[in-house]
């Protein structure tokens, strides 16, 4: 029987529960005040709410579960499974219903009295079922709806990033840059951490063409492997994966290429990436068949009307480039500095500048910033504006850096990043500090030795700043050197495709002694030439070269 009174605080108590449901469609919330209701209601040990999935595959997700269980509940099981666990727990089971079907299921434990449900704590429960049914409803609904919206903006993101990523490589007609937009494009997104690419020149021989990112084990390789036009993964337990790596080193996607350039595409799957989705496949996909359309078209574009739009644009792109590059070394006692910029044909993205702070503090700051012409020059110009700005507060390199990829994040497309180095010499405290955001790691020469400079954090623009980046410092004494460049010092190539390569590099700045910064400058673009000898210049080279002579120069 129902008395009066326990009747009208059950309803007010429903009437408070209804109101709150219909006030939001926070999934979670709902769940926890329904258990919380029951469990102060009930006085019940453990109780536990478990939802179907909404696409009827019968798979029941625990969405809440309040008291103590063990074993612990599991988070995906069947409704056969679910029996098995209400009676393994001792709980009862209570069917959701909303506009006639079975959305989930409430499991109950005993009462902490130890006795059966009253009638009006029965007719408590099935009301409180009865309200909760649609709002439960409603909630996945809405969040059904959220990431399918979800999705449809990852979608036009992806679209709008293969839109400008087009519309970039349309306007060069040089295949190796337009690897260089892909594979940065690829390393922006996150999901890789290495790009390589195969030109098929027999069946079953493949031929280094690009890579950017982590290191590969092979050139060229032997690959009889028999594949079709769909991508696929080679795991690391793949008895082929040593082929490109001596050690597992995380999933390869394999990225076929069919048409007249036959060859393939592999890129390395970043560590922390555990899977990835056919939706993600499918726009690296839609990527690749981009760069191979592109390339298979480059020979039929329209040359006279490109090339004279691509003069306009770079002439006004040299002209800003130049404007931001420092003219004069001098006045940098007692150190002896110099940087060049060299072009390639096209303007580049490459930057750098060297400045004093005050009367012992100097910044070098070096970058190379994705794609060319105009565009390129003017993010180069923001990130110098945003340089001199921010020395002024103080802030340490590491907050500097912060804020620089913030603004860069929040105010360039998605599929512009930037490689940046920078650091402040101190010649009164001999110290040098330093952020690398994902740039070439420079050289630090001591005694014959040479140290990386690679603290730092990721490439700027990517995604906003969650860890702070890592700031370096080492000692830097006279008779010590500093050499920082971009990757068009150790990538320019031969005819033969042999790249120039660090170690060709660390070579000449071991026996780099009394040559000034700028002949030794002058000496390693010597060697870079040589090495190059017919191959036309596909990126900028930029060079920041320090020398701390054991004599002051002036």
């Amino acid at each position: 029987m129902i008395t009066g009174d326990s009747s009208s605080l059950d309803l007010k108590s429903l009437f408070e529960t209804s109101r709150l449901f219909n006030s939001t469609y926070d999934l979670s919330f709902i769940s926890q005040h329904i258990l919380r209701t029951l469990m102060g209601k009930l006085l019940v040990s453990r109780c536990s709410l478990h939802l179907l999935d909404l696409s009827n595959t019968g798979i029941i997700q625990t969405v809440a579960a309040k008291g103590s269980f063990r074993p612990s509940l599991p988070e995906i099981m069947t409704e056969s499974e679910l029996e098995s666990v209400a009676q393994s727990q001792q709980m009862t089971r209570h069917d959701l219903i909303s506009n006639g079907n079975k959305i989930g299921f409430l499991l109950l434990g005993k009462s902490l009295a130890n006795r059966p449900f009253s009638e009006s704590e029965t007719f408590f429960i099935e009301s409180i079922l009865q309200f909760s049914a649609g709002a439960l409803e409603n909630s996945m609904r809405f969040q059904e709806i959220k990431n399918a919206r979800s999705v449809l903006a990852r979608k036009v993101q992806e679209l709008r990033t293969l839109y400008e990523l087009s519309k970039e490589i349309n306007g060069i007609l040089e295949p190796r840059s337009v690897f260089s937009l892909f594979s940065l494009t690829v390393l922006g997104q996150g999901l890789f951490n290495g790009v390589t690419i195969f030109h098929q020149t027999e069946p079953g021989e493949f031929h280094y063409v690009y890579h950017k990112g982590a290191g590969i084990q092979t050139k060229n390789l032997i690959w009889n492997r028999d594949f079709n036009q769909d991508l696929f993964i080679l795991p690391v337990n793949d008895p082929d994966y040593p082929l490109f790596y001596p050690k597992p080193n995380g999933d390869l996607l394999i990225i076929p290429l069919t048409q007249a350039n036959k060859g393939m595409i592999v890129l390395k799957q970043s560590p922390a990436i555990q899977v990835l989705n056919t939706t993600e496949l499918d726009f690296y996909h839609s990527l690749s068949h981009l760069l191979e359309l592109t390339c298979s078209n480059i020979a039929n574009f329209n040359e006279a009307l490109q090339k004279q739009q691509m003069e306009n644009e770079l002439s006004i792109a040299r002209d800003i480039q130049n404007a931001l590059l420092p003219s004069s070394f001098k006045g940098y006692t007692p150190l002896d500095i110099f940087g060049v910029n060299v072009p390639s044909k096209q303007v580049g993205g490459d930057y750098f500048d060297v400045f004093r702070l005050d009367e012992n503090r100097i910044l070098v700051a070096i970058a190379d910033v994705t794609g060319k012409g105009t565009p390129a020059s003017l993010l180069m110009a923001n990130l110098q504006s945003m340089i001199k700005i921010l020395v002024q507060f103080p802030l340490t390199l590491s907050e500097m850096t912060s804020k620089i990829n913030d603004i860069i994040y929040q105010n360039t497309a998605a599929d512009k990043f930037i490689t940046f180095f920078w650091g402040i010499i101190d010649t009164s405290a001999q110290k040098f500090t330093y952020v690398n955001a994902g740039h070439n790691p420079p050289y630090h020469e001591k005694n014959g030795e040479l140290f990386e400079l690679g603290l730092g954090g990721l490439i700027l623009g990517i995604m906003p700043t969650f860890i702070p980046y890592e700031m370096g410092e080492i000692d830097f004494r006279p008779g010590e050197r500093l050499f920082i460049f971009t990757d068009g010092v150790t990538e320019a190539m031969n005819p033969e495709g042999v790249e120039f390569g660090e170690e060709n590099l660390m070579t000449l700045i071991k026996i780099w002694d009394s040559e000034s910064s700028r002949d030794f400058s002058d000496r390693v673009q010597g060697n870079v030439q040589l090495h190059a000898g017919t191959a036309p210049q596909s990126d900028d080279i930029t060079i920041i070269a320090v020398k701390w002579p054991t004599i002051s120069v002036t």
